[in-house]
């Protein structure tokens, strides 16, 4: 893997060149928007902040990307991305029983991360959230480091290391792996036949006409089904309501099978 080297005077950073969509993501945050991304899931019973923070120190030793920190002289156009040997996360407890989860979500969402340098620590945290429907696992980070798919994944690596069970991936490929080979995509000669037939599926139009109306059918329930959905939606009204715009879009769709979330 190459690295990098910037120097003026006597000021020296060492590190990894960014991604092309850590770059696109650095200029869109150096615009004064702090991208981030988040994740919950129900936590494991018992689980209590002394736990929550060993499974965060047990990913961190694991990932790179969890360690990594963002450095750059003030005459340069984007920073270098280097990995330090130690930087543990935030773990914490927040206690939001009596929040509806949605105001709950937008307030943890809002809280501020570090600076890229890691003057304050990790780009992540971990935090034991008290919900009126029970304890959750929250992961919140900067965009640089994760996206959801990655948090969603290493909040299964962090439950699984609450219960004492191994992770479920080996984890043997680190980001900063696939970076340096994006990189040299980007810039070898021998993939521009590559680039080009990419390039060309994404800026080719689309062979369907456009869609300026929807034909649909009515959906026919029973009246056994109507009265169960009756009976619960006072209790369940968020997965009520789910039910029925997964029921929609599943007959736009023609699929039988949808994946949501909240």
């Amino acid at each position: 893997m190459n690295t990098t080297t910037r120097t003026e005077e006597d000021d020296k950073i060492t590190g990894f060149r960014l991604a092309p969509i850590q770059f696109d993501l650095w200029r869109r945050r150096t615009a004064g928007r702090e991208l981030r991304a988040w994740a919950a899931m129900p936590a494991p019973h018992d689980t209590d902040q002394a736990a929550l923070a060993a499974a965060l120190e047990v990913a961190s030793a694991r990932h790179d990307m969890l360690r990594t920190v963002f450095r750059q002289l003030p005459w340069m156009g984007a920073p270098l991305q280097s990995v330090e040997s130690e930087l543990p996360p935030q773990a914490e407890v927040v206690d939001g029983r009596g929040l509806p989860l949605a105001t709950l979500w937008r307030r943890l969402r809002e809280r501020p991360l570090p600076p890229a340098d890691g003057s304050g620590g990790a780009l992540w945290e971990g935090l034991l959230v008290r919900t009126d429907a029970g304890d959750r696992l929250w992961l919140g980070a900067s965009a640089l480091i994760a996206d959801a798919r990655s948090l969603r994944q290493l909040l299964r690596e962090i439950a699984a290391s609450i219960r004492g069970e191994p992770p479920e991936t080996p984890g043997e490929v680190q980001f900063l792996h696939y970076s340096e080979w994006a990189n040299d995509q980007a810039t070898d000669p021998a993939g521009e036949a590559v680039r080009a037939f990419w390039n060309g599926i994404a800026d080719a139009p689309a062979e369907a006409p456009a869609i300026t109306g929807v034909e649909m059918d009515a959906l026919d329930f029973s009246a056994d089904a109507l009265a169960e959905a009756e009976a619960v939606a006072p209790a369940h009204d968020a997965a009520t309501t789910l039910a029925a715009w997964a029921a929609v879009l599943g007959r736009l769709a023609h699929r039988r099978r949808l994946r949501l979330g909240l």
